[in-house]
């Protein structure tokens, strides 16, 4: 009997040990100690897949890990990480030109056979407040101008052949013009210091006596052809100077100086 129990419990025993070997969680519960084998090589080349990726189902993947597609978004962030490139040397710009010195007012008459107004110049007692009686003075020299378009300026370069005159003096200009055609004519003679206009022996114009720039304008009826005009200045203290001649022709709205061209000296 007792044999026949012994028998009984070592085969129990035996059926429950193959029960618990045939189940592999209870063999991994008891092999839970042994060390975990190593990936092996085909493994180690797989990519790790983000969270993102799982939810594409398109992506797929090889052993080998595949470059990125570049994009627009890509390339613009290369193009902020590339290193900027140094800027091209600035060109040295050429020297500025030297402006070429502006013409002399008044030139010697042998010298500028072309200008057609002849002035001759006097020189006048200091504080002399009105244009002088020529008659009663003595001309230092003749000058000759282009046309009367002397601007508001700064006076200092004086006149040929004449030292240090930049103030008290006096011009008596004579030419003679070529009105082209009949009509009344628009005048305007603006001056700083006095100014007289005569044509033909009549005073059309006068600006004299001692001011600042000062604009006076007259009409007169001329016919075509050739006219006398004559123009006495005179500047007081320095430095500022002006003398302007205008005319406005029939038919026009626009005034100009008198043209040059229009301008000769006396026969």
């Amino acid at each position: 009997m007792n044999q026949i129990y012994s028998r009984f419990c070592w085969t129990l025993g035996l059926t429950l040990t193959l029960a618990a070997c045939g189940d592999p969680t209870q063999f991994n519960e008891l092999t839970i100690g042994e060390p975990i084998p190593a990936e092996t090589p085909e493994m180690s080349n797989v990519p790790e897949i983000s969270a993102g990726d799982q939810d594409n189902p398109s992506t797929t993947y090889s052993g080998e890990e595949e470059a990125p597609t570049p994009t627009a978004e890509n390339e613009r962030q290369d193009e902020d990480l590339a290193p900027s490139e140094t800027p091209p040397p600035a060109e040295t710009p050429p020297p500025a030109e030297t402006p070429a010195p502006e013409a002399p007012l008044f030139t010697d008459c042998e010298d500028s056979p072309e200008k057609g107004i002849v002035a001759d110049l006097y020189e006048l007692p200091v504080d002399t407040s009105r244009l002088p009686d020529f008659s009663s003075l003595s001309s230092l020299r003749t000058v000759c101008l282009s046309q009367l378009n002397i601007v508001d300026r700064q006076f200092s370069e004086g006149f040929p052949g004449v030292e240090g005159l930049f103030e008290w003096f006096a011009l008596d200009m004579q030419f003679q013009v070529n009105v082209p055609r009949n009509g009344t004519y628009e005048f305007s003679l603006v001056s700083d210091d006095g100014a007289i206009l005569w044509i033909d022996g009549a005073k059309v114009i006068d600006n004299d006596g001692l001011h600042a720039v000062t604009e006076k304008k007259a009409k007169i009826y001329l016919t075509a052809g050739t006219h006398v005009f004559r123009v006495a200045y005179y500047q007081g203290p320095r430095w500022r100077i002006a003398l302007e001649l205008f005319w406005k022709v029939p038919g026009s709205s626009t005034r100009v100086h008198i043209p040059a061209s229009a301008i000769s000296r006396l026969d």
